[in-house]
């Protein structure tokens, strides 16, 4: 009979212990890079969680999964891991590609997103210049930044704005038109 006692306890625990290993992968899943093994875990948890992101903040959300991504690619590189590149190259033209739609269909205007634009300008910046010294493929049609500064160039002309400000919509458009679209962004935030 203390035979089946044990038996009878450890059929409890082994529930218990496939929650704990379950909680386990999804915990280490979230620090996988993608090419790991775990990294379709991370992805499917971002999924999930995008179920329960409202439509109003689902250009933010995306934006920061374009940001995360490009912080993979970053570290994959600096690791200097070559046989990672590819998949992660492909993870930030996706996500760069979800958020420019995104953005393209909230058309709104706040410091959040103009804050989320800038990060994703400067760090995809860092990468091409300074690390892997190469463009990362995002379409100018597909490129957040582009897109976003374009609205917000649109949104301030049909306003009626002061002088300075006047001035500050021709820097930004110069800007643009020289492809500098986070300095057009910075230029934005001091308005």
């Amino acid at each position: 009979s203390s035979f089946l006692e044990i038996f009878r306890l450890k059929l409890i625990f082994v529930p218990v212990l496939a929650i704990f290993v379950l909680i386990g992968v999804f915990g280490f899943a979230q620090h996988s890079l993608p090419g790991d093994l775990l990294y379709s875990i991370k992805k499917a948890t971002e999924k999930g969680q995008a179920v329960f992101v409202s439509e109003a903040e689902e250009p933010n959300f995306q934006l920061e999964l374009a940001n995360k991504r490009l912080e993979e690619l970053k570290t994959i590189a600096e690791k200097n891991e070559v046989t990672k590149l590819p998949p992660a190259i492909k993870e930030v033209q996706n996500s760069a590609s979800k958020a420019a739609k995104n953005l393209v269909k909230s058309k709104k205007v706040d410091q959040k997103t103009v804050e989320n634009v800038l990060k994703f300008e400067k760090t995809k910046e860092e990468i091409e210049n300074n690390i892997l010294a190469t463009q990362l493929g995002i379409k100018e049609e597909e490129n957040p930044t582009k897109i976003y500064v374009e609205y917000l160039i649109e949104e301030l002309e049909k306003r009626t704005l002061t002088e300075e400000d006047e001035e500050i919509l021709n820097q930004m458009k110069e800007l643009v038109e020289e492809g500098k679209y986070a300095e057009a962004l910075e230029l934005y935030l001091t308005k």
